[in-house]
């Protein structure tokens, strides 16, 4: 499952939404949690949150989509703020482990604000490159950490 929930997340940032969008509501659909607004509430973590470079929007969105999940199993809103931060840990542990990093302009060697340097890297492919194996991955940690969550 996790691979196709990786390819299904690939397959939206190919499309118009952002990196953030793009894990979000895949995980969501593949496990049952799709919300209206999905797409939405992440319309703004894109590019390291408002294209600032900061966490990278793949992180955002799968920390979301955990939390998302969580909620499912946990309704005491103190316990499900403690086991949510506890699988965002685990998260952000593999996926640094590796990517290095899951800040968004250390991800794509850019300043992410520049404008030259983002027209740049697009021309190179680093976008397509680099950020599509960044949701990919992201969406299938985040499945595999949830294989108990359907």
């Amino acid at each position: 499952m996790s691979e196709e929930i990786s390819k299904a997340a690939r397959n939206l940032f190919a499309t118009d939404l952002n990196c953030a969008q793009s894990v979000l509501v895949t995980v969501a659909k593949a496990k049952g949690s799709m919300f209206d607004q999905a797409a939405s509430v992440t319309a703004g973590f894109g590019g390291g949150i408002a294209h600032e470079g900061l966490v990278c929007g793949a992180v955002t969105g799968a920390v979301m989509a955990l939390g998302l999940l969580k909620s499912r199993q946990i309704t005491d809103n103190t316990k499900l703020k403690e086991e949510t931060n506890a699988i965002a840990q685990t998260f952000m542990t593999r996926f640094r482990s590796e990517f290095g990093s899951i800040i968004c302009n250390d991800l794509t060697g850019i300043d992410i604000r520049d404008k030259k340097q983002v027209s740049a890297a697009d021309s190179a492919g680093i976008f397509k490159n680099v950020c599509m194996k960044v949701v990919g991955r992201a969406a299938e940690i985040v499945a595999e950490l949830t294989t108990s969550i359907d």
